[in-house]
């Protein structure tokens, strides 16, 4: 009976002296808190934490005190249930989460970076991986491709407005032009800077916002694939806005254009332009 009732006070006390703060002192001196250049731990949090767990403790030691004077067992199980629940709550809150860490403003914790990593590795790997599906086809059938996936993604959305439609019979046009320097000039009047601007050029007001941004996107990108070369002067210059459109499509869910026909545009024709071709020859199969 005298230790139970010495264990209860003894808890009660060490509790009380925590939850108030007090033992911030004694964590900082015994160096309990530990240092890292990402952040630190919060000592008044800890100990008001230790504190409360104490106070529970003092509580199952009581309920244990109290079974022991006057013999009723359910003060016994209360006792228990609060032990073992006190052991449990304390366990589970300190392994789930950063408990009482206050991180720099520019800290970024490692399951976030994990979580970038992951990202960025699988990122590359699909980058890769429509690499590897484009490096054989020429920058007439690369351009060709864009012009289908934009083709498909204005359908989709039915945004085929007049001014869209006119676009897109430009676009499939560079397949066919022998005159790039005039056909990049003409361009410059589809390439805006803004969604707002894309919207009044190609009459897309009643275009939802996210839709809005998604085309927006995808025809930079389209016409970016040809920009790309004509401005760069190296054939390699329009893999990356092809592989950016790729996943663009991806991961907005758009069926893909077959590659059947564009692969037909090697990249071993005419130094990686490909031979001149009508957009037909690349249109009788891209769905």
């Amino acid at each position: 009976m005298i230790i139970g009732l010495a264990s209860t006070c003894i808890f009660l006390l060490f509790g009380v002296y925590f939850i108030r703060g007090k033992g911030v002192g004694l964590l900082v001196r015994f160096h309990a808190i530990p240092e890292d250049d990402n952040g630190i731990y919060d000592p008044s949090a800890i100990s008001r934490f230790i504190g409360f767990a104490a106070l529970l403790f003092s509580l199952g030691a009581f309920m244990w005190w109290l079974n022991k004077i006057f013999h009723i067992d359910f003060f016994s199980t209360l006792s228990l249930i609060i032990f073992i629940g006190t052991v449990l709550f304390v366990l589970i809150y300190l392994n789930t989460g950063e408990r009482f860490w206050i991180p720099r403003e520019d800290y970024v914790s490692f399951s976030a970076t994990l979580r970038s990593a992951e990202q960025a590795a699988a990122e590359q790997e699909a980058s890769e991986h429509i690499e590897t599906f484009f490096e054989a086809v020429s920058v007439r059938g690369r351009v060709a491709y864009g012009a289908a996936c934009l083709e498909k993604t204005v359908d989709a959305l039915q945004a085929r407005t007049p001014k869209m439609s006119e676009f897109l019979d430009f676009l499939w046009g560079f397949t066919s032009t022998i005159l790039f320097d005039e056909w990049e000039e003409k361009a410059k009047a589809y390439s805006v800077g803004s969604i707002a601007a894309f919207s009044k050029l190609f009459r897309l007001e009643g275009l939802e916002e996210s839709d809005l941004s998604l085309l927006y996107q995808v025809q930079n990108e389209a016409l970016e694939t040809a920009f790309a070369n004509l401005t760069g002067g190296q054939m390699g210059f329009t893999m990356e806005p092809t592989i950016r459109l790729v996943k663009l499509m991806w991961k907005n869910g758009f069926d893909l254009p077959s590659m059947k026909q564009f692969r037909l545009s090697s990249f071993s024709e005419s130094s990686g332009w490909g031979d001149p071709r009508k957009p037909e020859f690349f249109q009788q199969e891209t769905n």
